[in-house]
């Protein structure tokens, strides 16, 4: 039971036997402990969008090579992989492609990427289709403007435990309304007045781990954004799963009014 952002564990007789709450579960500082962690998960990085919601800005630059202090924001998303013995990419492309591929080629990764063109847009799932014969194995999608600071071993450990098909990383967020919210009946009769009030919701943060029983659900070289491809694996009986963080667990760069808060929390986080 949450309630005024307090969860409460009680016994069979309903007394309260012990409780955390919400500043513990989801507004704590992140702690990431890769130490002796290893991780033999193929990354796919989604990089192949437009970028729209940092235009004009994407128009020049691709959203993987957005800066964040002196570094890229793949690099960034690699290094958090690298911690784990990670180092096998496929990265889908198409828009400013070129400058994605000039970036790596004068680069020192010591990490295989393995990029992946796109004819034409197919959206945030509908490319997974260029890598159905080359993954066999559960493998880890992130979209290339976030980075998720968690575990990610218990990522990956919450996924097989459960036996999930699709499991969604997805960050608590909450959102305070600044006035008094009015509910009315009878056409215009005050039924009640809450003063302020806080809504949390768990929020999807573009970043999965999938198994490959997904793929006879993605039509080929067609558009599918992940939340349509979800919908069709729940539709067939499939597992999907979600893994929650904190709100500061999930660093979003890809647009404007997030992107300061980016930079903000990694120089804490330093």
């Amino acid at each position: 039971l949450i309630k005024n952002r307090v969860a409460l564990r009680a016994d069979s007789a309903k007394k309260v036997v012990d409780y955390i709450t919400w500043s513990e579960a989801f507004e704590a500082e992140p702690r990431i402990n890769a130490q002796n962690k290893s991780l033999a998960f193929p990354v796919v990085i989604m990089a192949g969008g437009r970028g729209t919601r940092l235009d004009p800005f994407s128009r020049i630059l691709p959203k993987p090579l957005v800066p964040i202090g002196d570094r890229t924001i793949i690099e960034l998303i690699m290094d958090r992989f690298s911690a784990y013995g990670i180092d096998n990419y496929y990265m889908t492309v198409n828009h400013l492609s070129k400058i994605i591929r000039a970036f790596f080629e004068e680069s020192s990764f010591q990490s295989k990427v393995s990029f992946v063109e796109e004819e034409r847009f197919l959206g945030t799932a509908g490319s997974l289709y260029l890598l159905k014969e080359k993954l066999r194995q559960p493998f880890i999608i992130t979209n290339c403007d976030i980075l998720i600071e968690s575990d990610y071993a218990e990522i990956t450990q919450f996924h097989e435990s459960k036996k999930c098909d699709i499991t969604i990383v997805a960050a608590m967020k909450n959102f305070r309304i600044p006035y008094g919210v009015c509910s009315i009946k009878n056409g215009g009769t005050l039924d009640s007045m809450e003063e302020k009030p806080q809504f949390d919701f768990l929020v999807n943060t573009g970043f999965y781990v999938v198994n490959p029983t997904v793929f006879p659900l993605i039509p080929d070289n067609q558009y599918l954004d992940m939340n349509e491809l979800i919908k069709k694996a729940q539709a067939a009986g499939l597992n999907v799963g979600v893994f929650p963080v904190g709100e500061r667990s999930w660093i979003d760069v890809g647009e404007w009014s997030e992107y300061k808060r980016a930079l903000s929390i990694l120089d804490d986080h330093k």
